[in-house]
């Protein structure tokens, strides 16, 4: 694999460590931010979630399969 691809699995892990959280546990994540508790901070954070743990499952699965189909 080469430095462009690790560099691209590094960001895509990036992106999933710090989604998953905010998808999966959106009150940990408030209160270490110091966010109160309102309706929209709950889907805000749901929403900003999904769409970095996406992201990182994405890249992270197109930076494999072109590494695979490379060589």
């Amino acid at each position: 694999m080469t430095l462009p691809q690790l560099l691209l699995l590094a960001v895509a892990a990036l992106a999933a460590t710090l989604g998953l959280p905010m998808l999966t546990a959106p009150a940990i994540v408030r209160r270490a931010f110091g966010w109160g508790r309102t309706p929209q901070s709950v889907y805000i954070l749901r929403i900003a979630g999904m769409m970095l743990t996406a992201l990182g499952l994405i890249l992270a699965t197109f930076t494999t399969l072109f590494w695979w189909a490379t060589g």
